[in-house]
């Protein structure tokens, strides 16, 4: 009996519960034994009793361990689907946020730009004639004309403004935001603010003034983020101003960049201070007072300024005014230096180098170097839109300056027209059915005759860095302005580009030498190289607009991705040929 109890609990330690009692209940006598040996019997059986127990439990545990791994594996899947779920719900949200923008701004354009040009017919060609009548009731009626569309612009224009919180707000929350970090000078921030506001003190006895401290270090942040920031911060202040001043500062606290706006308004009682920063909230009574907005502008910018690693606070005495400040980390040491690249004394661009060096390095080559032949008197423009609304607002906006006005209501329709006669510029629309703007603008910047088209996108604000890449000449957000319009056409058509920039790749010397000649008497200035590398050497000091390259050589080499990525020129352009041949 010892030698089975010892094999027993042997086998017990083991964790083989089943030999293990196996070896005290092997003999149909050995109970009968145990008793009749006193202790010996008593300790077996004991052991007998705690060896079942033991593989009791050791089953129960099983038992569990298995039904617990069944509630896993079924919570598991439950979290998987709803995981699933809530991916579809945010791509949804993403696609319904899409939709809002373009089925919402698209119509604003329309609407805003219609009696933006009521309001100039009006005045240019309907009162005046009407004025001269001695006819009070022909007189009242045109004040209300006037008044009727000034009241449309207006709440166009705030419902622009909330479409824009709304979006915004949605797209933080849901982490995206694009941000496009690069070196910034607070200056330059200030002062495009300053610009964008101004008119906002045109008709009220209040003053914008700038004061900064001398010699601000660079920081890094999002350049438009920050200037809708300081955008809204003077907004508000000049709205809560009847007199006096609004006033911009600027200075380093505790290695920390401070930007302050500052009101001589009306204050913010204690008690509403802190409702300022909290989404939907309007302090004072919004039925009465006359400042009116959203209640969103402010948490943007305070998310926003979270992101830079800053706060935005208030500052403000009841009946003395009110002063906003946000905090900007700076960097331990300077990023990078700037390059001002100007022209005939004009500056042209303000480039960071660092990330941006080889943009900078692209604008000088561009402007040292000459175009080739005279840029041809700009007159005709190719509208491509979907929405015919939009086609007759810039055609009626543009109607007056002497331009020949195209339009295309499709992608496809659009690249016919330009195949058939290339226009002097395009104006473009993103979100179009079967053929986008982004796909237009690539076919036009990958074939060498359409290359140098000046190209004004009007699109909503998230689809501007995709732009930026393609390399669109200028951006218009929706809803369009017409003054905006004018402005980026009339820059455009006085442009004198330089010549198209070809690098061409190819081991064939023959093919070479007679695709160099064709090109270089279609006026494009063109570099050759018969391998990879010395095409990437060439690359980097010549910076092309266009790379044509035999696919065979690209495709072994990685030229593309050492070209864009490597090398940078991530707004260069490839055409890639199976079999370069040319044609006289």
């Amino acid at each position: 009996p010892l030698m089975r109890l010892t094999e027993s609990v042997k086998e017990l330690a083991r964790g083989n519960f089943d030999l293990a009692m196996q070896l005290l209940d092997e003999s149909p006598g050995s109970k009968q034994r145990f008793k009749a040996e006193g202790e010996i019997a008593v300790l077996a059986n004991s052991f007998t009793e705690m060896a079942a127990e033991i593989r009791e439990a050791h089953r129960r545990q099983e038992e569990y361990n298995r039904t617990l791994e069944d509630k896993v594996r079924e919570r598991t899947l439950e979290l998987e689907r709803a995981n699933e779920k809530l991916k579809e719900l945010d791509q949804m949200k993403t696609n319904f946020l899409s939709t809002v923008s373009h089925e919402l701004r698209t119509p604003l354009t329309s609407v805003m730009g219609f009696a933006r040009i009521l309001q100039k017919k009006f005045e240019s060609t309907l009162f005046p004639p009407l004025s001269q009548l001695d006819d009070k009731k022909v007189q009242k009626a045109m004040r209300q004309v006037m008044d009727n569309a000034q009241i449309i612009v207006e709440e166009g224009t705030r419902l622009t403004t909330l479409i824009n919180d709304v979006l915004d707000l949605a797209k933080m929350e849901a982490g995206r935001i694009d941000w496009n970090m690069r070196e910034l000078h607070i200056e330059d921030i200030i002062d495009r603010a300053i610009a964008a506001t101004s008119s906002l003190f045109a008709n009220k006895p209040v003053q914008l003034r700038k004061d900064m401290d001398a010699d601000l270090p660079a920081f890094e942040g999002d350049r438009d983020r920050l200037i809708q920031v300081v955008i809204n911060l003077i907004s508000n202040a000049v709205k809560f101003t009847d007199q006096g001043s609004v006033t911009c500062k600027a200075s380093v606290r505790d290695g920390e960049l401070v930007v302050g706006v500052v009101d001589t308004g009306c204050g913010i009682k204690p008690e509403d201070q802190p409702l300022v920063f909290e989404k939907f909230k309007q302090v004072g009574d919004t039925l009465t007072d006359k400042p009116q907005g959203t209640g969103l502008g402010l948490p943007i910018c305070k998310e926003i300024i979270e992101h830079h690693g800053g706060r935005l606070w208030l500052e403000s005495e009841l009946g003395v005014g009110s002063t906003f400040l946000f905090s900007v980390a700076l960097p331990g040491k300077k990023i990078a230096d700037s390059t001002v690249i100007t022209k005939d004394g004009e500056e042209i661009s303000f480039v960071w180098q660092g990330h941006w060096q080889d943009v900078g390095l692209l604008l000088k080559a561009r402007l040292e170097q000459p175009a080739s032949h005279e840029a041809p008197v700009l007159s005709r423009i190719l509208v491509i839109d979907d929405d015919v609304n939009i086609r007759q607002f810039i055609r009626q906006e543009l109607s007056a300056e002497d331009i020949d006005i195209r339009e295309a209501g499709s992608g496809v329709e659009g690249l016919a027209m330009i195949a058939a006669e290339p226009p002097d510029l395009i104006v473009l629309d993103v979100k179009m059915p079967h053929l986008n703007g982004f796909a237009v603008t690539v076919r036009l910047h990958t074939h060498p005759a359409t290359l140098d088209i000046p190209i004004i996108l009007h699109t909503v604000a998230e689809d501007k860095m995709l732009g930026e890449q393609l390399g669109i000449d200028c951006y218009l957000t929706k809803p369009v302005k017409d003054a905006d319009l004018l402005e980026a056409v009339h820059a455009l058509l006085k442009t004198t580009r330089p010549a198209k920039k070809v690098l061409l790749l190819d081991a064939d010397a023959d093919r070479r030498h007679d695709w160099l000649g064709l090109l270089t008497r279609c006026g494009y200035d063109v570099k050759d190289a018969g391998d990879v590398e010395q095409a990437i050497a060439l690359a980097a000091a010549f910076v092309p607009q266009l790379v044509i390259a035999d696919a065979g050589l690209a495709a072994d080499s990685k030229l593309v991705y050492r070209l864009r990525v490597e090398q940078g020129l991530d707004r260069t352009f490839f055409t890639l040929l199976d079999d370069v041949v040319a044609e006289p």
